[in-house]
C-alpha cells in the first residue's frame, strides 16, 4: 500500500482597493490568512497487472510486465491475450482470425507502429508473428477511430520503443521445444539504439511423430526477423527505421482411396519496411510522419491424381501518413497505394490447362481528417472528428473488359465519429460512442477464418466499398482502493456491402472459374454485451471476461436470401478466465476458455466425377460444432532475478483437460478395399491432444 503525506501552505494578500473619491489602504495580518494542513493521505494499491485501460476507450499491455501472464509453450504472445478479452471471438486451433465484436478478420487494422500487416499468425493461429520483447507496448481498441486507417473493426498496434537503453547491451532470449527467439538491444550512440529480434521454429525435430491432421502427416516451419533503429538526435526529434520479415511453409500428403491422392503445400509471409519521424514544436504541437511499404503473399500447390493446381495471391501496400496534435485539436492525412493479385488459379493435367485466370488490381486511397477533444469541469469529456476518404482505381492495360466498367468508378465518403463521457463522483465513468467507418479492401477464401489460403482484393468488380454504422455505451468503475476494476459495454454495428466466399478448393479446377460465381453479397448485424472484471494488483492478478454476441448476415443471391445466417466465426457465448499468482521466485498461471461452437456448412452427399470429389452442401452455416472448452496451465521459476539478470524455466501444458475440441470436418472413406466406396463427413480435431512445453528464458 502506498502512503503519500505532504504539508500544504496557502496564503492570500490584498494590496489596495481604489475608490472613486479616495484611496483606502487595508492592512492584513498574514497570520490570519495562513492555513496549515497537517497532512493529506491518499491510499491505494500499485497496479502490477500488465493490462491497462477499459473496454470503451481502449486497452493496452506493457510488454515488460507481460511475463506475469500465463504463457503458451513458454512464450508470451500478445494476440493470444487479445483473444481472451470480451468481444473478441475465442481462438481455436486452425482458426487464425481475430474477430472483434462480430466483425470479420479483414475488418481489423493490425499494425507495427501504424504500418499494417496482412498476415499475422503462424501455425494456423497458435502463434502470432510478433516477438513480444521487441515491442514495449501493445494497444487494442474494439473500434477504429476517425484518425485510424479505413477499417470496420478494431485495431491492434505494436508500439516501437521510444527510449534508448542505458547499458551498452541488453538481451532477452527464450529457447523452447517448438522454437527459439531472442532480442538484442545495442547502444549505437549517445542518443540511438539498435533493436534486433529473431525467431525460428524447429517443430518437426521433436513433434514430427505427432504432427498429423486426420491421420495425414504434415511438415511445418516458420520464422520471424525484426530490425529497428531508434534515435532522438535532439530534444524535439525522434526517429525510427523499422523492418520485419516473416515466413511460413507447410505441406501434407494424403490418400483418399487407392487411385485418388492429394499433396498440398502452402507458403505465406510478410515483408515490411518503414521510417517514422516525430517532431515536437512545443508542449502544444507535435507532428508525426511515416513512410512505409508492406507486402503479404500466399502460394498454394495442390496435386490431386493427375491434376495440379497452383494458386498464388499477394497484396502490396505503400503509403504516407502524417498526424498533427495541436492542443485540443488534431488533424492528419493518409495516402495508400494498393497493388493486389487476388487468388489466381493455374490448373494443368488431365483435360485442364487454364493458365492465369485473374488480373492485378491497383488503387489509390486518400484520407484527410480532423478532430477536437476537450474536458469540461473534470466531469464531461467529448471527442469528435470526421474523416473524408477517396478511392481511385488504377486500370492496367491488361484489365479485362468485364471488369473495366465496374472498376473505373471513383468512391468516396465522410466518416464522422463522436465520443461523450461523464465521470460520476466516486462512482465510475459512462461513455457513449457513435462511429461511421468505410473500407475499400476485402478478404476472401474458403474458410473466412484468417487462414493463409485466404486472399485480398479491392472494391470494384466484385463489390462496392464496405461501410458500417456503430454505437456503443460503456461503463467503467474502479473500487477497493483501485485494486479492482469493472468494465461493461453494449454495442450494435450495422455492416453494408459485405462479401463472403462460399466455394472450396476444388472449385478452382475449372476452365470457366469466375470468382463472381462464388461470392455472396449482403449486410451484417453485430450486437452484444461485454463484461470484464479485472484484479489489477496483489500477488494474484487476472481477469474474468464474458461476452454475449450475435454476428448475423443476410444475402442477396438466390437460394441464400431466406433470412439471417450466422457468420462463420460467430460464437454466441464466451467465457474467459485468466489468473496469475506470484510467490517469491515462482509464478503460477492458468487460462480457461469456454465458448459456443462455431457455425459451418454441412454436406448432404458426395460423388466422384472424372477423378474429382464433388460435394453437395446443405444450408449455409446451418450446422454448429460442439462447444469449445480448454484449460491451459503454466509455471515459471526464476533461478536468478535481480537488477542485472533474470533467468529460469517455464513449464506449460496446453489443453490440460485433454478435450478433443472440433476444428472442422473432413471427408473419409469407410472401406478403401470395397468395390463401391462410401464416404463420411467426420469431425477433425487438433493434431495433439495435449501440448506440453518447457522453455529456458534469460534476460540481461
Amino acid at each position: 500500500m502506498l502512503w503519500l503525506s505532504s504539508s500544504l501552505i496557502a496564503f492570500m494578500a490584498f494590496s489596495s482597493v481604489e475608490a472613486s473619491a479616495q484611496t483606502d489602504t487595508y492592512d492584513f495580518d498574514p497570520e490570519e490568512w495562513y492555513y496549515p494542513l497537517d497532512s493529506i493521505i491518499h491510499s491505494g494499491f500499485r497496479p502490477n497487472s500488465p493490462l491497462r485501460g477499459n473496454l470503451s476507450q481502449g486497452l493496452n499491455w506493457s510488454s515488460e510486465m507481460m511475463d506475469k501472464l500465463p504463457k503458451f509453450l513458454g512464450y508470451t504472445d500478445p494476440l493470444r491475450y487479445v483473444h481472451l478479452l470480451p468481444g473478441v471471438q475465442t481462438s481455436t486451433e486452425y482458426d487464425s482470425g481475430i474477430h472483434i465484436q462480430g466483425c470479420d478478420n479483414s475488418h481489423n487494422d493490425i499494425a507495427i507502429n501504424g504500418v499494417p500487416l496482412y498476415g499475422v499468425t503462424h501455425l494456423f493461429g497458435l502463434f502470432s508473428v510478433f516477438n513480444t520483447a521487441h515491442y514495449p507496448r501493445v494497444n487494442f481498441n474494439h473500434s477504429n477511430w476517425y484518425y485510424d486507417p479505413n477499417r470496420l473493426g478494431g485495431s491492434i498496434d505494436m508500439a516501437l520503443p521510444e527510449e534508448n537503453i542505458k547499458k551498452a547491451v541488453e538481451g532477452d532470449f527464450n529457447v523452447g521445444v517448438m522454437s527459439a527467439q531472442g532480442t538484442l538491444r545495442l547502444k549505437t550512440g549517445k542518443s540511438s539504439t539498435l533493436f534486433v529480434s529473431a525467431r525460428q521454429a524447429y517443430i518437426n525435430l521433436l513433434y514430427k511423430h505427432w504432427l498429423h491432421i486426420g491421420g495425414d502427416a504434415i511438415k511445418y516451419g516458420f520464422g520471424d526477423y525484426n530490425l529497428s533503429w531508434f534515435a532522438n538526435p535532439t530534444e524535439s526529434d525522434k526517429i525510427w527505421v523499422d523492418g520485419y520479415f516473416g515466413y511460413d511453409r507447410a505441406a501434407t500428403a494424403s490418400s483418399l482411396i487407392d487411385n485418388l491422392y492429394q499433396d498440398v503445400s502452402i507458403d505465406w509471409g510478410n515483408a515490411m519496411g518503414a521510417a517514422h519521424w516525430k517532431h515536437t514544436f512545443s508542449d502544444w504541437s507535435v507532428l508525426t510522419q511515416s513512410v512505409f511499404t508492406t507486402t503479404y503473399h500466399t502460394t498454394v500447390n495442390l496435386d490431386q491424381t493427375e491434376i495440379n493446381m497452383y494458386l498464388p495471391s499477394r497484396i502490396l501496400n505503400s503509403g504516407y501518413k502524417a498526424h498533427l496534435d495541436h492542443g485540443t485539436w488534431n488533424a492528419g492525412t493518409q495516402i495508400n497505394y494498393y497493388h493486389v493479385l487476388p487468388q489466381d488459379p493455374h490448373v494443368t493435367g488431365g483435360d485442364y490447362n487454364t493458365g492465369s485466370q485473374q488480373y492485378r488490381q491497383q488503387g489509390l486511397e486518400l484520407s484527410v481528417y480532423g478532430g477536437y477533444r476537450h474536458n469540461f469541469d473534470y466531469k464531461w469529456e467529448i471527442e469528435a472528428g470526421a474523416k473524408g476518404t477517396l478511392y481511385v482505381p488504377i486500370l492496367a492495360k491488361d484489365t479485362p473488359e468485364r471488369a473495366r466498367e465496374k472498376t473505373q468508378s471513383v468512391y468516396g465518403g465522410v466518416s464522422p465519429m463522436v465520443s461523450l463521457s461523464y465521470a460520476f463522483p466516486n462512482a465510475g465513468k459512462l461513455t457513449a460512442i457513435y462511429s461511421w467507418n468505410q473500407q475499400y479492401l476485402f478478404q476472401g477464401g474458403v474458410s473466412n477464418l484468417g487462414l493463409p489460403i485466404e486472399y485480398w482484393y479491392t472494391c470494384g468488380e466484385y463489390g462496392k466499398p464496405q461501410y458500417s454504422q456503430g454505437a456503443s455505451v460503456g461503463y467503467e468503475l474502479s473500487f477497493g482502493e483501485d485494486m479492482f476494476s469493472l468494465s461493461a459495454d453494449v454495442y450494435y454495428k450495422r455492416l453494408y456491402n459485405q462479401i463472403e466466399y462460399r466455394g472450396d478448393l476444388f472449385d478452382f479446377v475449372s476452365d470457366a472459374y469466375d470468382m463472381n460465381n462464388y461470392l455472396l453479397h449482403g449486410k451484417g448485424h453485430n450486437f452484444g454485451l461485454n463484461l470484464l472484471f479485472h484484479k489489477r494488483s496483489g500477488s494474484f492478478t487476472g481477469w474474468v471476461s464474458y461476452a454475449l454476441g450475435r454476428s448475423l448476415r443476410e444475402f442477396e443471391e438466390e437460394g441464400y436470401n431466406d433470412g439471417f445466417y450466422p457468420s462463420t466465426h460467430e460464437r454466441i457465448h464466451e467465457l474467459n478466465l485468466v489468473g496469475s499468482y506470484q510467490v517469491k521466485r515462482w509464478n503460477f498461471g492458468a487460462t480457461f476458455v469456454c465458448a459456443s461452437g462455431s457455425p459451418f456448412t454441412g454436406t448432404e452427399g458426395y460423388y466422384i466425377s472424372s477423378g474429382r470429389i464433388i460435394a453437395k452442401y446443405g444450408r449455409y452455416n446451418g450446422c454448429r460444432m460442439r462447444p469449445y472448452i480448454r484449460l491451459d496451465l503454466n509455471v515459471n521459476v526464476d533461478f536468478v532475478n535481480n537488477d542485472k539478470m533474470q533467468n529460469g524455466l517455464s513449464f506449460s501444458l496446453y489443453n490440460a483437460l485433454g478435450r478433443r475440441n472440433d476444428t472442422g470436418y473432413r471427408l473419409v472413406v469407410d472401406d478403401k478395399e470395397a468395390e463401391h466406396q462410401s464416404f463420411r463427413y467426420i469431425q477433425n480435431h487438433f493434431l495433439l491432444r495435449f501440448v506440453p512445453g518447457v522453455s529456458y528464458y534469460h534476460k540481461f
